[in-house]
């Protein structure tokens, strides 16, 4: 258990350019479901701290598994919170060498399968 995370190539794509293999610390906003922070944490393989932050309570507990089913704990953890209103140097202790924001509100990697997701239907 815990070898394969199925993503959306779309999906996929902000983990693989963020190149967190040479970042210390590093933090991953708005993380839920949790599968860009496994690809950042086994990037990272045991040279840093990820910490994999969302702001709803109810999806905590997906980013909470995804770490502990990749065996990425003691370097990742999940913390609820909102880094709009709390000091990212509350968050991590320090400066963040990295920070990850894919807002979950662009629907960018859905669109191509959603008709109803399309920019050109917008009035």
């Amino acid at each position: 258990m815990g070898c394969y995370y199925v993503q959306d190539a779309a999906s996929m794509l902000p983990a693989e350019l963020f190149t967190a293999h040479d970042a210390p610390l590093t933090l991953d906003l708005a993380a839920a479901p949790g599968g860009k922070s496994v690809q950042i944490g086994l990037r990272l393989d045991g040279r840093g701290t990820l910490i994999s932050m969302d702001c709803w309570r109810d999806r905590m507990p997906s980013p909470e598994e995804n770490l502990r089913r990749f065996k990425l704990g003691g370097d990742a953890r999940a913390e609820l919170g909102d880094a709009r209103r709390t000091p990212l140097s509350e968050i991590g202790g320090q400066a963040f060498d990295r920070i990850l924001l894919d807002v979950p509100c662009s629907n960018t990697g859905v669109q191509r399968r959603r008709a109803d997701a399309s920019p050109f239907l917008l009035a």
